[in-house]
This record gives structure tokens, C-alpha cells and sequence, in this order.
């Protein structure tokens, strides 16, 4: 099923995203992830709650949602991608997926995609500084 190694993207810079989901539900069902020289699909799969992952795209009946996350995801684009964890939870269902990119700004930037009651939530993570109020 083409499964990607996740240390593939390691160094890779997020070019393009696209989040597709089904036009009678509400929610992400996947979100495409364009980088240099990788692309990935990451989407749920409904009967297990799970997250899985694929080289190329796999939503080829799916309508794109762009204007709903497009903002979200421009601070991720153009940016490296230096760690990346695989995560499950205490069931042992692999549900979820991180990334922490570098930023010009040399800023920390995690996004974190979850899977949950058969949909994708999406997290922007941000780090807590002792110099912040």
C-alpha cells in the first residue's frame, strides 16, 4: 500500500497542502502533503479511529476544502521539517502524527493531526517560554 518512512521527510520543505473531506460531513477525512521531493496523503481510517499514511494522493473522489485552511497551513509552507513522531494512544492505536518545522525566524512550528470519533482534528502547538505573559 505504499507505505512511506516517516525519516523521508526529515529535511524536506512543506510546499503545498490540501485537506479533502466528504461533502456530507463535516470535518477533514485527509490532508495531502506536498514536499520537495515527498508527497504524502494522511487520512483517517474510519473503522479503526487510526491514522495511516501513503505516498502520493489518496483522495481521488474527495472534494478539496481550501478556503477553510488555507490561513492555517501558510505558516507551515516553505518551512523544514527537522523531527517527526509517529504517536499512539494508550490503547496502542496509532492516532496521531506531529511535525515540528523551523521556520526563517528560526521559530519552533508543530502541527499535530489526530484522529478522533472517525474524523482528523488538527492542532497548531505552540511552545511556552518562561519570558512569555
Amino acid at each position: 500500500m505504499n507505505e512511506i518512512a516517516l525519516a523521508e521527510l526529515i529535511d524536506q520543505q512543506l510546499r503545498r497542502v490540501r485537506t479533502f473531506g466528504h461533502p456530507d460531513v463535516v470535518g477533514i477525512d485527509g490532508i495531502y502533503l506536498e514536499f520537495d521531493a515527498v508527497q504524502i496523503s494522511v487520512f483517517v481510517n474510519a473503522d479503526e479511529d487510526s491514522l495511516e499514511w501513503r505516498r502520493g494522493s489518496v483522495f481521488p473522489n474527495y472534494p478539496e476544502q481550501i478556503e477553510k485552511e488555507a490561513s492555517f497551513w501558510s505558516k507551515f509552507l516553505n518551512q523544514q521539517v527537522i523531527w517527526i513522531w509517529e504517536m499512539q494512544n494508550q490503547t496502542g492505536c496509532r492516532d496521531a502524527l506531529q511535525m515540528l518545522f523551523t521556520s526563517a525566524k528560526n521559530e519552533h512550528l508543530i502541527v499535530q493531526l489526530l484522529a478522533m470519533s472517525s474524523t482528523m482534528l488538527v492542532f497548531d502547538l505552540r511552545e511556552v517560554r518562561s519570558d512569555d505573559n
